[in-house]
């Protein structure tokens, strides 16, 4: 596993080799993957490696890995790139039912980026369930809130009753 990861961190090897070693240490998977993942995740200039990295996180987390998930939501989320981004959208949906209480901490964290908070409602909106409707719930009945955020989860909560 060492060599996969030295592999991956190493931008003097081919870039498609380096991003195949960056999916091969998800498969492999363990808490010992976690690190060297977020570090390409947070420094790797490729974009390509960062998107790897942002999935095979992403794939971590639907295992159980909460580090994995803190990282998709304070780094992934925020990337400059959007496809990086779009990487790490798509893996908070596979969220399994004991990370939850992550997300919606992390949706009603008012310092956190705005756009990874409208992530966040939709992400909650694809989950469904009473624990997200309660979330959105108490978003939408901030005042305190941002109109366009109050708005978003206003019209997320009425796309899930509607679904009922």
């Amino acid at each position: 596993m060492g060599v996969l990861i030295t592999l991956a961190q190493d931008p003097g090897v081919e870039l498609a080799h380096r991003e195949r070693a960056t999916e091969l240490l998800g498969r492999i998977g363990g808490d010992q993957i976690v690190k060297p993942l977020v570090d390409l995740l947070k420094d790797d200039p490729s974009v390509r490696i960062r998107t790897a990295a942002a999935g095979v996180l992403g794939e971590m987390t639907a295992r159980e890995y909460e580090d994995a998930l803190q990282a998709l939501l304070d780094d992934a989320l925020t990337d400059p790139d959007k496809t990086v981004r779009s990487q790490a959208t798509n893996a908070l949906p596979r969220t399994p039912p004991s990370l939850r209480p992550l997300l919606m901490d992390a949706l009603h964290d008012k310092t956190r980026d705005s756009q990874v908070r409208h992530v966040l409602i939709d992400t909650l909106g694809a989950i469904g369930g009473e624990e997200a409707v309660a979330a959105l719930g108490q978003v939408a009945r901030d005042e305190t809130e941002d109109e366009a955020f109050h708005s978003h989860a206003n019209q997320t909560l009425e796309s899930l009753r509607s679904s009922w």
